[in-house]
């Protein structure tokens, strides 16, 4: 799945959407299969999450909202599962806020504002927690001031 994601990389890189796709979403359907053979571990919930991410980047890049916010959201839910899990740990809540700042751009594109206010004011919350976690570390403080940018 890495090799796919790999592959998925350099194509998005040259533009080649069909291809990048193709890419990602093979390796999504391994990574699916990872995680029905190993259970719900915390390595296998965090690559399914990076790579529904990756597909619904594919599928915003093309302007498929539909798909991209499909995307978005499964990876959402499943990066509040790890963050229930494994707690307020950097990184589960720098992944929380990229998600909620993908999920943020779709409904803004689809026009559902409430929906992208509701993700970009919880993205604020979770940067401003971060930057509490992580004060010496730049890209944690600097979390909140994307989502404070949607906001204004």
């Amino acid at each position: 799945s890495v090799s796919l994601n790999k592959v998925g990389q350099v194509a998005q890189q040259q533009g080649r959407w069909g291809d990048a796709q193709a890419g990602y979403e093979e390796s999504l359907g391994i990574r699916r299969r990872l995680t029905e053979m190993l259970g719900d571990t915390p390595e296998s919930l965090r690559d399914l999450s990076v790579s529904l991410n990756k597909v619904g980047q594919v599928a915003q890049q093309q302007g498929r909202w539909g798909d991209a916010q499909a995307g978005y959201e499964e990876s959402l839910g499943i990066r509040r599962r790890l963050t229930e899990m494994l707690g307020d740990t950097p990184e589960s809540l720098r992944d929380l806020a990229v998600s909620l700042y993908k999920l943020g751009e779709c409904h803004e594109q689809r026009q559902a504002l409430t929906e992208a206010v509701d993700c970009f004011q919880e993205g604020l919350m979770i940067g401003q927690r971060l930057a509490e976690l992580q004060p010496d570390i730049p890209a944690c403080t600097e979390v909140s001031s994307y989502f404070s940018e949607k906001l204004d």
